[in-house]
């Protein structure tokens, strides 16, 4: 006798629900958990994944259905799709905080400064120490910052914001964990430092990042970095720290690039384009070689173009 419709179906979902959970319990493996995922007993659409090894957690929140449909429906490869779902399950902050003393890297030597914008976190500001930057435009925000060196893991990305209590762990005040960050020697290496674009005009204006293009725009923060890109570009800088997860600098005599740079970021405000929750200061910062100092402006990082006198016409 023939199956039904319904049982072909049930019989690929079943299928497709053991290799998914094998898939997500693969990846506990390569971030060091020793986390197990398994299917509940009574298995449904509205089921979701037990979490065993780990007291703390009894529920995934990651459901099989879901995982099934963006494979099915919308192609996308298993892994892709366990690697997501574990991700988004895992940036929960308690899920995070658990991951990571499980994973061992709840450590001062994990610890990056980041920078956020300080009036549009003002809520998140008031429960975490912090420090602010450029006349209170930006906050500078510790948080333990891990991303795993697997290929087919590279979008995973997870950290944990460092609150008082993890101070009182590290025995540390804020300023002092914030100077050893910026002296921790695979801090400073995970700085890229790559050009814009080929094109002749654009190749002196450069992209400061950090591996994995993660919450970079604290590059600008390294101060033996920014001297190199002086003696790169030629005397004093502008940056533009318009996402957090890069900076734009170039020189300060580059008019042409700046106001490339300008219209770029106003067109693409106006067209939709621009992801606000990445974004970072509306402001243009200056380095200057003979204080050693990176101050904000008070200019715009947009700037309307211009219109040509003649096409005006």
């Amino acid at each position: 006798m023939a199956k039904s419709r319904y049982a072909v179906i049930l019989e690929q979902k079943m299928e497709f629900y053991k290799s998914f959970t094998h898939e997500i319990n693969v990846i506990l493996k390569k971030l060091g958990l020793e986390w197990e995922a398994v299917l509940p007993p009574h298995i449904s659409d509205g089921c979701t994944l037990m979490v065993k090894g780990c007291p703390q957690i009894s529920d995934s929140m990651i459901f099989p259905f879901v995982a099934f449909n963006r494979h099915t429906e919308l192609e996308e490869p298993m892994w892709k799709v366990a690697s997501d779902l574990i991700g988004h399950f895992l940036r929960d902050e308690r899920n995070t905080e658990i991951a990571f003393r499980d994973m061992g890297v709840i450590s001062p030597n994990m610890v990056v400064p980041t920078l956020v914008n300080a009036k549009r976190n003002q809520k998140l500001l008031e429960e975490i120490p912090h420090e602010l930057y450029g006349d209170g435009d930006l906050a500078i925000v510790l948080r333990i910052i891990y991303h795993s060196t697997d290929s087919l893991l590279e979008d995973l990305h997870l950290n944990l914001k460092v609150t008082a209590d993890l101070l009182n762990e590290f025995d540390m005040d804020f300023h002092t964990l914030y100077q050893w960050s910026l002296q921790n020697p695979e801090n400073q290496r995970a700085i890229r430092i790559e050009p814009f674009g080929t094109e002749p005009d654009k190749r002196n204006i450069l992209i400061m990042t950090t591996d994995g293009f993660y919450w970079g725009a604290s590059a600008m923060l390294y101060k033996d970095k920014i001297r190199e890109l002086t003696d790169k570009l030629g005397g004093n800088l502008i940056l533009f720290p318009t996402s957090i997860n890069q900076c734009v600098v170039l020189s300060k005599e580059n008019r042409e690039g700046k106001k490339w740079i300008q219209e770029t970021l106003y067109n693409a405000k106006q067209n939709g384009y621009q992801q606000r929750e990445k974004d970072l200061s509306d402001f243009i910062y200056a380095y200057s070689r003979k204080t050693d100092e990176v101050r904000k402006t008070s200019q715009r990082v947009r700037q309307k173009p211009q219109m040509n006198k003649k096409q005006g016409r």
